[in-house]
């Protein structure tokens, strides 16, 4: 059963929407918004998979971060701009507020944070500012592991937009919704296109060396946490027509002591995971994995 909820992090207002049955198990899978998306995500592949994993017991929830969706705050206008937040870990804090205060209502033994793109990597950080919040698990969905950067620092916009419009009627209301729709459907198609191109980029270097786009912080973190033991699922979407080899980040930390990775390739579909069946796969694979980490939940 869907209902709409708000939580109060930081004296800001985030909008949500919680996926649960009754009865079922006590752990809970938060989702974190794809890049710019709201909490549905590309194709409502959010809504969906959270529809499915509640009906098998686990406690879901969708909620939109500061300034994103329905939620009170602030991002750049210039979707490079944000993504540099993003991959910086900005949002972690937030994240592992949130994650304790869904916890602490819900009376959750503990919480996986998923998330696709730049979701996933805002779970890792996350993550890594635990301190109660009770992380059980990542579920990281085609997560980059290379650095987005502006080709014209002397053009970035430095002004924030305000998502506070949202909470009014009227005109002001309407000309902010129009306004935030039309920078998703830009934001949007320019956030793919950059991944893919960003991805070609990473081919594997002389002697294996991490290539020089490398978002350090997120590997080392992911590294860090895959020591710590706590379980972490990788999806990766492989498309129709074949890409040239990239460097396999994903290989280089597989082999972290102790380390509990899972790694699930689709093959056939695309980075929002919407196309030719990959919204299933995708489903069947948290399902899979999820199962292994609930009896120990």
């Amino acid at each position: 059963m869907r209902d709409a909820i708000t939580i109060k992090v930081d004296g800001l207002l985030l909008q949500g929407t919680s996926h649960l049955n009754p009865g079922g198990l006590g752990l809970g899978i938060l989702f974190l918004n794809s890049g710019s998306l709201p909490r549905s995500s590309r194709g409502d592949l959010y809504a969906h998979l959270a529809d499915s994993l509640a009906e098998q017991g686990f406690k879901c929830f969708r909620v939109d971060l500061p300034g994103l969706g329905d939620s009170q705050g602030e991002v750049p206008e210039e979707y490079v701009e944000f993504y540099k937040l993003v991959q910086e870990g900005t949002y972690a804090g937030c994240v592992a507020k949130l994650a304790r205060e869904l916890r602490r209502t819900y009376g959750l033994s503990g919480i996986v944070l998923a998330g696709i793109c730049g979701g996933a990597q805002t779970s890792v950080f996350a993550a890594a500012k635990d301190h109660g919040a009770g992380v059980a698990g990542l579920a990281l969905l085609d997560m980059p592991f290379f650095l987005y950067r502006s080709s014209n620092p002397a053009a970035r916009k430095k002004a924030g937009r305000s998502l506070l419009g949202r909470c009014r009627g009227g005109a002001a209301g309407a000309k902010a919704k129009m306004r935030d729709w039309v920078l998703e459907q830009k934001w949007e198609p320019l956030a793919t296109k950059t991944y893919y191109r960003l991805r070609k980029m990473t081919s594997r270097t002389k002697g294996g060396n991490l290539p020089p786009n490398t978002n350090l912080t997120l590997l080392k973190t992911l590294s860090a946490l895959l020591d710590q033991g706590i379980p972490v699922l990788m999806v990766t979407a492989h498309p129709p027509i074949p890409e040239r080899q990239s460097f396999d980040y994903i290989g280089y930390i597989a082999d972290s002591p102790g380390g509990r990775l899972e790694h699930a390739k689709i093959h056939g579909t695309t980075h929002s995971f919407v196309e030719n069946g990959g919204a299933e796969a995708v489903r069947e694979a948290m399902a899979r994995w999820l199962a292994g980490l609930s009896p120990k939940s």
